[in-house]
């Protein structure tokens, strides 16, 4: 027999260990959160709402000015006022995308759900992905802050 004595079992946890394994568990799940949610979280498809409105197109005649009595030169151009019950149809970028198929995969699940998407090629590396929607003409603002929420697209603009 030796002649120390064997030794006693320990009873305290190693606490440092413990908490080490804690944080490396909550990172490993922060990050496959993150990637799940910019791979396939954000890319589910949602649908407009909004009636849509046929509207003929209406020529409101200028205003035909006096400029025999004008003096200033430098006066302001007049403006046309806005109907507001006009309502006219924009084209929205809702989506960029760096590769065809991607776009034409989001444009396909947007149609599925009764929006009316399509793809338009802006150079070799971005394709947009353009909603087609109906609303009043001096509404646009609020509009396009609306589809940012539903589409999760921070950049909705008007496409020209």
């Amino acid at each position: 027999k030796p002649s120390y004595p064997p030794p006693q079992k320990a009873n305290s946890v190693n606490w440092s260990m413990v908490i080490i394994a804690a944080v490396l568990l909550l990172l490993l799940i922060g990050g496959g959160y993150g990637i799940w949610y910019y791979t396939i979280g954000s890319a589910k498809p949602q649908t407009i709402t909004t009636p849509v409105v046929a509207v003929k197109d209406t020529v409101v005649p200028l205003p035909v000015t006096d400029t025999t009595h004008v003096k200033d030169t430098l006066a302001a151009p007049l403006s046309m006022p806005v109907d507001s019950t006009t309502v006219a149809s924009y084209r929205m970028i809702i989506g960029n995308y760096h590769t065809m198929d991607k776009a034409e995969k989001r444009a396909a699940n947007l149609k599925k759900g009764g929006t009316h998407a399509d793809v338009m090629k802006r150079d070799s590396v971005n394709f947009l992905v353009l909603a087609t929607v109906n609303c009043k003409v001096y509404d646009t603002a609020r509009f396009k802050d609306s589809l940012v929420r539903m589409f999760g697209y921070k950049e909705v603009m008007i496409y020209k």
